[in-house]
């Protein structure tokens, strides 16, 4: 269907009665703030939705340079397939000669996916790479011990700390640790944060730790089944110490504190730029990665 269509598609901003039939073709996605939509229809009639881009201004509050968010989604018929890199000109040609800042791709697209290529031709880089890693928890339970015995016999500041379940935590500290490293987003934070649902979020082995109450690190973790899950474990690396001390710390609570759950495995995920230590906790442990994904940003100015 894909190539008897892609001959009578069109690329046009979306008319405002037709939002409802463009979020149908993203219905999967989790929204961006507020936005707009630009879209690929076929030349009816009748005329389709087979494509969206949703886009809206990025969030200065977090952000430092301002610039476009937006999402790029292919309808179930196949009939953009082929046509991406055209649709995403279109796109950027819509913004105008005198945008100027960051373009953002906030869907995180796999390693080796047929759209590297078409972002990467429209001269978009990866701005953020993510590793989804998975190592035997008897291996990695005994590297992270290991690591933490060394960090003990060594003084630091740390020692002084606290670590407190994230039932007694207020997650706005925590909110802005975690969604600074990318891994998971404030709506999706706070969605679990108090649920009671251990496959959501284990709120009884969770935990932030706290030095002189300032939040330093944070990790989270799940019931994947025989998998203990680990959807972010985060500490400020601007603390001398916490990438050695604090992980393997944050590590050695969460496998103590479900050490009765019969795990048989470790899953998380990794920023690929600013967690070398979970990531070498993982290979070293005899993990592997099971994906690497991308978002792509092009600086334009």
């Amino acid at each position: 269907m894909g190539a008897i269509c892609s001959g009578d598609l069109s690329f046009r901003p979306a008319f405002p009665d037709e939002e409802s039939r463009a979020k149908y073709v993203e219905s999967y996605h989790r929204p961006t703030s507020a936005g707009s939509w630009f879209l690929a229809v076929t030349d009816g009639p009748p005329e389709r939705i087979v494509g969206t881009i949703r886009h809206g201004r990025s969030p200065k509050a977090r952000e430092a340079v301002d610039g476009i968010d937006f999402r790029l989604s292919a309808g179930p018929g196949g009939e953009l397939e082929g046509r991406e890199e055209e649709f995403l000109a279109s796109f950027m040609g819509h913004l105008g000669p005198d945008f100027r800042g960051r373009l953002r791709h906030m869907r995180l697209i796999p390693a080796d996916h047929p759209w590297d290529a078409v972002f990467a031709s429209a001269g978009f880089t990866p701005g953020y790479r993510e590793f989804h890693l998975l190592a035997p928890l008897e291996a990695l339970a005994k590297r992270v011990k290991r690591s933490y015995d060394f960090a003990r016999r060594h003084p630091s500041p740390l020692e002084r700390g606290r670590m407190i379940s994230v039932r007694d935590c207020d997650p706005e500290q925590a909110i802005g640790l975690i969604a600074g490293a990318h891994l998971m987003e404030e709506s999706e934070i706070r969605a679990v944060w108090k649920t009671e649902d251990r496959t959501l979020l284990d709120r009884d082995a969770s935990a932030c730790f706290f030095l002189d109450d300032r939040l330093i690190g944070v990790i989270l973790g799940r019931d994947g089944g025989d998998t203990l899950v680990i959807p972010a474990i985060v500490v400020r690396e601007e603390v001398p110490g916490a990438k050695s001390w604090l992980v393997a710390r944050l590590l050695q609570h969460l496998f103590d504190t479900t050490a009765s759950r019969a795990y048989t495995h470790v899953g998380f995920r990794a920023n690929g730029d600013t967690a070398p230590t979970s990531i070498n906790f993982a290979r070293r442990a005899e993990g592997s990665t099971v994906s690497e994904f991308r978002r792509w940003v092009k600086e334009i100015g």
